[in-house]
Formats: C-alpha cells, structure tokens, sequence
C-alpha cells in the first residue's frame, strides 16, 4: 500500500509539522483509495475538505477505478459540517460547492465503488450517490432530511436519487422523511452489493473491473451518464477505431 503525498506542513513554533489531510489517497495493487478521515465528526465535511476532495479526484484521473470509503465503521459520512462552510446565500446557492465536488466525482473517467460503513446521511448520502456503484454494510442506512430545515438534497441529491431508485421512492425520502437500510437500499438499487465488510468486498469488485479495457470503461461511463442512441453508435465507432490502431501497432 502506497500512501499518497497529499500532505499540508504548516509552521509551528520553530519547527514544522506534517499534518495528514482529512481527505487522502492510498493505492491498494494499484486500485486507487480515496479516504475520509474525520472520525470525531463522523466524516463531516466543511469548505476545505471539499476543496481537499476536488483535488484528489483529479489527481486520480489517471486510474481505472477507485474506491470511495471512510476510516473506521462509525459512519460513512453526516454530510456537511455547517460550523466550516460559508455563509449561504441566494447566489451561492447557484455555486454550490458540494454540487461542484460530486459531480466531477460523477463524471470522473474512472468507475466510483463507494464502500459504505454505517450511516450515508444528508450530503454524505449525495457523496455516495455520486459514485457510480454503491457495496454497504448490512447495519448501513441512507437517510437524506434536508426538508426538516427548510433546505433540499442540492448537492445532486435529488436529480441522482430519482435515477437509481424511480421518482415515487425518491419522493419517499425526500418528501417522506423514509431511510433505508441496507435490505431495502440493496432491493430498490440505492445498493449494488451488502458484504460484512464493504471496503474489501469493493477491493474485490475494483480488481475485477480494473481487468476490464480502461478506455471502454470510461466510454461506457459516458453513456451511461448521458443516454442517448446516437451517442451509443458514435462510441461503438471510437472503440472500434482504437481496436483496429491497436492491432495495428
């Protein structure tokens, strides 16, 4: 296991500490690991540690897929930790920062597997949401209570909870106030796979997928994203052409 040097040194006295970014990569046999690591807060995020997600992701951009997780199993992540983010207002509402993170993590080239311990709450729920596969543990649940406090899922939360699960589920949530747990996130297809342990069974599935052709991965991904026919043919002929370059060369 490889750890990354995303590191920040800042001055103390008169010397200098290392201290580890909350958000971190590792390499488990080249299968990219991104990490949170705030347990004392459940894995809540602030400004930083969204700027801190962004720029991991990007430098992942290389890989061919990457496991999403938190350190320890209290929890996979409560969402936003409001005492670190900006003020809101009107117009950054428009900005939003979270929706920003989620979707370059949606729409990274590499495929998302989020393993997820414990509770996926508010914005934790739209960080998993945003990947593109989902193994949780069997005491997991997804709750997303945004409407107690005059607020929505905005992070990507609403548009990607209605593709996974259908409109009427979705309502049940949002509107609702429903949480599924992990039988019932697994049987409406919030969950792809429930294992005792959700980080190595994802270790697993990534080293499966990690055998698979990158570049068909990413095409695929693409189309997924963005169904359409036409853009289903255009991609079918991309891949052909690198095939036909390939056995060229």
């Amino acid at each position: 296991m490889i750890r990354s040097k995303l590191l920040m040194t800042a001055y103390i006295g008169k010397g200098y500490m290392v201290e580890e970014k909350v958000i971190s990569i590792e390499y488990h046999n080249q299968i990219g690991v991104l990490s949170l690591n705030r347990p004392e807060k459940a894995h809540a995020y602030d400004k930083k540690h969204l700027l801190e997600l962004k720029a991991c992701i990007s430098a992942l951009s290389k890989s061919t897929v990457v496991v999403v997780r938190s350190v320890g199993h209290r929890a996979f992540c409560s969402g936003a930790d409001l005492s670190g983010m900006d003020k809101p207002t009107p117009l950054s509402a428009l900005f939003l920062l979270s929706q920003q993170v989620f979707t370059s993590l949606n729409q990274a080239p590499f495929v998302s597997i989020a393993a997820v311990h414990g509770p996926a709450v508010a914005g934790g729920c739209e960080l998993a949401l945003a990947c593109d596969l989902r193994v949780v543990g069997p005491k997991s649940w997804f709750e997303l209570p945004e409407t107690k406090i005059g607020l929505i899922p905005a992070a990507g939360g609403c548009n990607r909870l209605v593709q996974l699960i259908g409109l009427s589920r979705a309502k049940a949530l949002i509107l609702g106030g429903d949480v599924l747990n992990a039988e019932q996130a697994l049987h409406c297809g919030l969950a792809n796979r429930i294992a005792e342990d959700p980080f190595q069974e994802a270790l697993q599935w990534a080293q499966s997928i990690q055998n698979r052709s990158g570049l068909a991965l990413q095409q695929a991904k693409k189309v997924l994203n963005s169904p359409s026919l036409h853009l289903e043919r255009w991609t079918e002929g991309v891949l052909y052409a690198a095939k036909s370059s390939n056995n060229k060369n």
